[in-house]
């Protein structure tokens, strides 16, 4: 809860989008308990029209997962915060998370069809 109210107010303002939290009650909390709680989080990221992670969280590297194989656009997807050693003038303090893209591996049929060709 610490974590939410130190970045939710600087993360409101960074973008001009309206960003929402989700954050359980105590019976949800009791319900699902920590686990639960993220997988909840990562769900709603994952399909989220804009997702703004962070560059070494594997949390954020599941939900860009989850959005590639749902389709999201790269645009969308490959985002991140950057802390407070970023520079502004320089372009390397805060590279972008690394893209592994998904590849579709295409089918019998399809690899027989253009093999004929």
């Amino acid at each position: 809860f610490f974590f939410i109210v130190l970045v939710k107010d600087p993360l409101v303002k960074s973008f001009d989008a309206e960003v929402h939290w989700f954050e359980p009650s105590d019976k949800q909390l009791h319900r699902y308990g920590d686990g639960g709680v993220a997988i909840i989080d990562q769900w709603i990221a994952s399909h989220a029209k804009y997702f703004v992670g962070t560059a070494e969280s594997t949390f954020s590297y599941r939900i860009r997962e989850d959005r590639q194989f749902m389709g999201f656009s790269v645009e969308s997807t490959f985002n991140q915060l950057c802390g407070p050693r970023f520079d502004d003038n320089d372009p390397h303090s805060c590279p972008g998370p690394s893209k592994w893209l998904l590849i579709e591996e295409k089918s019998k049929d399809e690899r027989k069809h253009t093999t004929e060709l």
